[in-house]
């Protein structure tokens, strides 16, 4: 058995008996990581903050073969604000759901935590509109994925409204307005 200890995003969280859940932390070091957290549903736990969805904590975990345990967890910044606005909240689990399908194990993903946490603090804060948000997310994304050519080459206005009518970015909205 060996102890980890990681900085990490709760991405999600599923229940497991009367008093435990899976939680899916997406990590710098390790890509996302799925671990049970025992006894967090119990009132006294001092889990409860640091588990809770899109809450971003020092997780010191017990790792057995593939598996791991939270052991003790400090909150450092939550982003509870996001599930004060049902979009909002629904476009950060849409992100984090493009996160947990495409990060893998055990690798590097250092770039892609940090775009996730700029865009889960924009969510709490009104200073973007919500298509602006998700555009940004998306595009660097696509970049982190491996599509720079293909992002890099819409580098001008004219250029990506060319490539919105030809059907490509679609979900990049936003730019229309510009």
């Amino acid at each position: 058995m060996m102890l980890v200890t990681v900085d990490g995003l709760v991405i999600s969280r599923r229940e497991f008996g009367d008093t435990s859940c899976f939680i899916d932390i997406f990590t710098k070091e390790y890509g996302v990581i799925e671990a049970v957290a025992k006894g967090v549903k119990k009132i006294n736990s001092p889990l409860n903050q640091a588990t809770a969805l899109f809450n971003l904590a020092t997780f010191c975990l017990h790792k057995k073969d593939l598996r791991y345990t939270v052991n003790s967890a400090k909150c450092k910044l939550s982003f509870h604000e996001v599930s004060a606005d049902l979009k909002r909240l629904a476009l950060a689990a849409y992100f984090a759901e493009l996160v947990k399908f495409t990060a893998t194990p055990e690798q590097d993903s250092g770039n892609t935590l940090r775009l996730m946490l700029m865009a889960m603090y924009d969510l709490c804060r009104d200073k973007y509109t919500i298509e602006q948000i998700k555009a940004k997310f998306e595009t660097g994304f696509a970049s982190e994925l491996g599509f720079d050519e293909e992002v890099n080459t819409v580098s001008t206005e004219a250029h990506l409204l060319h490539h919105l009518e030809k059907e490509s970015f679609k979900t990049l909205d936003y730019y229309k307005s510009l």
